[in-house]
């Protein structure tokens, strides 16, 4: 009897260690695998860059989890008490999804950078499209046009591509899937992308993701979907149509006219989209001896003059707009005026003439022979009671008779003036002839009107500043601190791939790393669950065996 009890605690005790070794060698498998990728993303998590694609790799990870438990779930049913057959299908799909996905991944993404790279070789090189770009190994080079040599093989410009391949800021495949993470011999390439990301976003005054202000423009009306234009395409003989925005986004972002909405904020992608755009029509004219902004100038009085905008003008739109008083409700008019400089008198009169009738300054007046000037001008100009006639008064004191000009013509120069572009109307630049002069007239306007309106301004004048432009604020220097065109097309072209498929190389490298491991650890687990079943299936018979 107490022979019999002593081998049912021992027993008892010997399916209880092979339970909990089962557990542990699952433990030690797929869920040790799902936190090393969770490790392995922490460059992502939290990033803007990364903010809609942190956990794919994660989610990946688990993914594997899922399909390995599903085939252990059919294996069960198949292989009921066959451990070892169970184990053995365990195995065998354990090192295809993750060592044999891996592999796969590693063909699969190295076409995919390499795709990434020509698109950066052609930008920054501007190579045509219909030019190939083959790949020999690490090497990139370019064919010859109609170039062979005696035997009829084809010749390649390999030493003007070598200084392509040097030159190129994309990694190949290779070197990306070794040195993304942050602990790499070149800091990650994760971690220059975020940091080039944050430059960008910081110095423009930008985000990653774009947004959109309050629910309506400034006068009221809704915020629309792009505008629509039809052209003929010659080629294709019919009529074609496209989104009238060149920097496109999607949704209802946009005024009725077609441009952005008055509190539109820039993404980065869209911010550096127009700054590209922008930057390569001024090179392409500058080659040609051109000033693109004068031309565009030009272009812009030729479509306000010409037959299709007057006849818009008569359109029951443009008509609509005007009588509803959208037109001049944000233009300069004379009683407007009026209040401005009425409004500039009292601030002279507050803060000037106070520091100009102080002793240290009367001295100098005096020195340079202007103090009874300014005096008189100080007593005799009626700063709390300043209008446009008054003011063209006290200029015709300083400048003399041969002053000619009149309220009228100041009106006439500033009538209509306005910085606000009337929602419901299209725009001036939508009626340019030339399809380049006006995709810059609105890169212009959005990289300097808008971009000013909302403090991300794209582009200065030179020496001017850029970014968060406001009263508080006087941004960074343009001629400094502004993204070179090349720096645009890599920013570009990693946008496109970098967010997206960086996560999934923790996925892969960790699958790598524990595919052998976790396929070992299910065979150990399969082998503590069948002596966890023979360890049972003896108490059962020494239970019988008291009876």
């Amino acid at each position: 009897m107490d022979s019999k009890k002593e081998t049912a605690t021992y027993l008892i005790k010997k399916h209880g260690r092979a339970r909990v070794l089962q557990i542990f060698y699952y433990t030690l498998g797929l869920p040790l695998f799902c936190l090393l990728v969770y490790i392995g993303s922490v460059s992502f998590i939290g990033r803007d860059a990364f903010a809609s694609t942190q956990y794919y790799g994660l989610l990946a990870a688990l993914a594997i989890w899922a399909v390995l438990i599903i085939v252990n779930l059919i294996a069960a049913l198949i292989c009921r008490r066959q451990f070892i057959g169970r184990a053995v299908i365990m195995v065998i799909f354990t090192l295809i999804v993750m060592i044999g996905g891996s592999v796969f991944f590693d063909v699969w993404m190295e076409k995919k950078i390499n795709g990434y790279r020509d698109e950066y070789a052609r930008l920054v090189y501007e190579i045509d499209e219909e030019e190939p770009i083959y790949h020999d190994g690490q090497l990139m080079y370019l064919q010859v046009e109609n170039g062979q040599d005696e035997e009829g093989n084809p010749i390649y410009q390999k030493e003007y591509l070598n200084t392509i391949y040097k030159d190129i800021d994309i990694p190949t495949y290779k070197k990306q899937i070794a040195n993304y993470v942050p602990w790499s011999s070149v800091s990650g390439y994760t971690k220059k992308f975020n940091n080039t990301v944050d430059t960008f976003s910081r110095i423009y005054n930008v985000s990653w993701e774009s947004s959109v202000k309050g629910k309506e423009n400034t006068d009221g009306t809704p915020y629309v979907y792009a505008l629509e234009r039809t052209v003929y395409d010659e080629e294709a003989g019919e009529d074609v149509t496209y989104q009238e925005s060149w920097f496109g986004e999607t949704g209802k972002v946009y005024k009725q006219n077609g441009l952005y909405g008055d509190g539109y904020i820039f993404s980065v992608k869209v911010a550096n989209n127009i700054l590209i755009r922008y930057n390569e029509i001024q090179r392409e004219y500058k080659r040609q001896g051109k000033d693109v902004d004068a031309l565009t100038d030009a272009a812009l009085v030729a479509a306000s003059t010409s037959s299709e905008y007057i006849n818009y003008k008569s359109s029951d739109e443009y008509v609509a707009a005007q009588n509803a008083g959208t037109l001049d409700k944000y233009c300069i008019t004379t009683s407007r005026l009026n209040d401005i400089i009425h409004a500039l008198g009292i601030g002279i009169k507050d803060e000037l003439i106070p520091l100009l009738q102080s002793s240290s300054i009367q001295k100098v007046l005096s020195m340079v022979g202007y103090s009874d000037l300014v005096n008189g001008i100080i007593e005799d100009v009626p700063w709390t009671n300043l209008t446009v006639s008054g003011l063209i008064n006290v200029i015709k004191g300083i400048a003399g008779e041969s002053f000619s000009f009149t309220e009228a013509d100041i009106l006439n120069l500033i009538g209509g003036y306005s910085n606000y572009e009337v929602s419901t109307v299209l725009p001036v630049m939508y009626f340019i002839k030339d399809e380049t002069l006006r995709e810059y007239a609105y890169a212009r306007y959005y990289a300097k009107v808008h971009g000013a309106n909302i403090g991300s301004i794209l582009v200065a004048e030179k020496g001017g500043k850029i970014g968060c432009v406001t009263l508080s604020s006087s941004g960074y220097d343009a001629d400094q601190f502004a993204f070179t065109l090349n720096q645009s097309y890599l920013l570009k072209v990693q946008s496109e791939y970098i967010p997206t498929f960086y996560p999934f190389f923790a996925t892969r490298r960790y699958a790598l790393i524990m595919g052998g491991i976790v396929a070992f650890l299910f065979v150990a687990m399969y082998h503590a669950k069948m002596r966890s079943y023979i360890t049972r299936k003896k108490l059962e018979f020494l239970a019988g065996g008291t009876r």
